[in-house]
């Protein structure tokens, strides 16, 4: 598992994420569910997308703004990497924390560091994804 934030976090305590925004975006409705089910379970608030088009809108609306985006590798149209590079260039109040979702089938594919804050591989765990948003919405801004 490559964690660029979160290497070292030792706290499986959701507390910290509770009252933060997360958006999922997945084009498989399965996926959605379950990140959301989880992330919900740990008080945070959660919009979910079934593609990026669907996810930009949801960044660029009126409303607080997200604190970290869950995104899918692997979609049909625009793939994780390209969407992650498109929120990066949206002029928003504040940037989401952006972690990337995938097979470890794609961990040698080519992903510029500097667009996501974490990567995790799928099939997620419940204690790794929680060490991670806990890591990344706790840290300084």
């Amino acid at each position: 598992i490559f964690l660029s934030v979160a290497e070292g976090a030792a706290s499986y305590d959701p507390a910290h994420l509770k009252g933060k925004r997360a958006l999922v975006l997945d084009d498989l409705e399965l996926n959605r569910t379950i990140l959301s089910n989880l992330l919900s379970r740990w008080g945070m608030e959660v919009d979910v997308a079934h593609s990026a088009e669907a996810a930009f809108e949801a960044l660029a609306a009126p409303g607080p703004a997200y604190d970290v985006v869950l995104v899918d590798r692997n979609m049909p149209v625009v793939d994780g990497p390209e969407f992650g590079a498109g929120v990066r260039r949206m002029k928003l109040a504040k940037q989401p924390k952006l972690v990337l979702c995938g097979s470890s089938a794609n961990a040698g594919s080519a992903t510029p560091e500097s667009v996501f804050d974490a990567t995790l591989f799928k099939p997620l765990q419940s204690r790794v994804l929680c060490e991670t948003m806990t890591a990344l919405l706790s840290a300084p801004e």
